[in-house]
């Protein structure tokens, strides 16, 4: 018989298990490789010469188990004034990717790699008031730059997310049948963020991603596989979306070596 997911019996972050917030798992093991065959073989012949491994972790988050964190407590989003949430919000994304270095590994199988600047940006999608002028409809294009530039701040079952952003797109639609809506693209803007510390896995990510944590995942109780290594953080996505759970994507990248036993 084959095992079923129901046997992970083992996934913990940084020392923390996310076994129970775990929506699904992915391990991915990749390789480079070189050809090696000579100009006298008749047939194409590789070896590996680099080792790298990801994780792909979508986590939900408690409410009161068994019930989870959904759109039902995002209590705030502003986008600089405008109260999205009084606009009607269908959608919002906060993402944050890395900058990554990585090390010379001449003699190391393992891939090394460290991150060296983080990225935050995001996306909303707002429904058109039916009387005054659209909020946020220009500012992409705002002759004043200051304009362009907003705070962008979450709040999520009482955690507030919080950063820069700059609009660098918009998109004003209308459907048969439908609503007007406007769509936005939150570029990069550099400044502080929140939650600010380094305790939860959202504080690592925004503040502590330079750190390697240890990543642990075992696919059944006592005799399973057990894979174990030291990974950075590679890319992290919030998603809130009407009528569904609050998702947060945790993406990682080992940084020398790991095992599989």
């Amino acid at each position: 018989m084959a095992a079923e997911s129901v046997a992970i019996s083992a996934l913990s972050v940084a020392g923390s298990s996310y076994l129970t917030d775990l929506e699904g798992c992915t391990f991915t093991l990749d390789t480079e490789t070189v050809r090696n065959d000579s100009v006298t073989d008749d047939a194409e012949s590789e070896q590996v010469q680099k080792i790298t491994g990801t994780f792909d972790l979508p986590l939900m988050s408690t409410l009161s188990n068994p019930d989870r964190v959904s759109d039902l407590q995002v209590t705030g989003f502003t986008v600089g004034a405008t109260n999205a949430l009084t606009l009607g919000l269908e959608r919002a994304s906060i993402e944050v990717a890395y900058a990554q270095a990585e090390v010379p590994t001449v003699g190391t199988a393992f891939r090394v790699r460290q991150n060296v600047k983080r990225r935050v940006s995001g996306s909303a999608r707002v429904a058109v008031p039916n009387t005054g002028v659209v909020p946020l409809l220009g500012d992409a294009a705002n002759t004043t730059h200051s304009n362009r530039v907003k705070t962008i701040t979450a709040v999520v079952n009482g955690v507030t997310i919080e950063f820069p952003a700059l609009i660098t797109g918009e998109t004003w639609s209308a459907e048969r049948d439908g609503l007007q809506m406007v769509d936005l693209t939150l570029g990069p803007r550099k400044g502080s963020v929140l939650p600010s510390g380094t305790t939860s896995l959202l504080e690592k990510a925004l503040n502590a991603y330079k750190t390697p944590v240890t990543i642990s995942a075992t696919t059944t109780a006592s005799t399973g596989s057990v894979i174990s290594g030291s990974f950075i953080f590679q890319s992290l996505s919030l998603e809130i979306q009407d009528g569904a759970l609050v998702m947060a994507r945790y993406q990682f990248i080992n940084t020398g070596a790991f095992t599989i036993a």
